[in-house]
């Protein structure tokens, strides 16, 4: 078995696995393999998804945070400007793992992640000849040109995250805490303040 087969047979088998164990942890159900695919993305499962969004101050936050995080010099911030047939249309109709290339879409599902993330996502097509059976945005004949990255000077972020804070980017906005830790907080807050 090739690598490539055992990539799509783990994806398959994590995929199916997840679906089948959050049914019982979720208040909406998916109706489709794409709302899936965004749910297990977001609890973090593997998936040949990519996130971004449309707010350019949420991305400023995720490359700040990434770099605090890790202790990275410069961090980058990635755009794209896609085109209207890079977008996939009818997600009910069309299915992810298969397809002709790689492409964006939007999902209408409503996690609070994704509302306060303006999240949109790629989901790249599988390629047999690929080392690993995907390949890169940045080597992407359709997308590479649609793609642009802007570095970060690293002296700067304590700056910019102060003001990205001022402007109500932190972790709680950009994460939206779960029902339990806002009755959690709710309580210390009233009984115990």
């Amino acid at each position: 078995m090739s690598n490539n087969s055992r990539v799509l047979e783990r994806e398959d088998k994590l995929f199916s696995s997840f679906k089948e164990k959050a049914k019982d942890s979720l208040h909406l159900i998916p109706t489709n393999d794409w709302d899936w695919l965004v749910v297990a993305q977001h609890h973090g499962l593997p998936t040949r998804l990519l996130d971004w969004t449309k707010n350019p101050k949420v991305a400023l936050w995720f490359a700040l945070e990434t770099a605090e995080q890790h202790n990275d010099s410069d961090p980058v911030i990635w755009m794209m400007c896609p085109d209207a047939e890079d977008y996939i249309e009818q997600n009910n109709k069309a299915r992810p793992f298969v397809g002709t290339r790689t492409k964006l879409f939007e999902t209408e599902f409503t996690i609070p992640r994704i509302r306060a993330q303006k999240g949109r996502f790629s989901v790249f097509k599988h390629v047999e000849k690929s080392s690993k059976g995907f390949v890169p945005l940045e080597k992407n004949k359709y997308l590479k040109n649609r793609l642009y990255s802007v570095r970060v000077d690293s002296r700067a972020i304590p700056a910019m995250v102060s003001e990205l804070r001022a402007h109500g980017y932190h972790r709680d906005t950009i994460y939206p805490p779960e029902l339990d830790e806002v009755a959690k907080q709710v309580r210390n807050e009233i009984l115990e303040g």
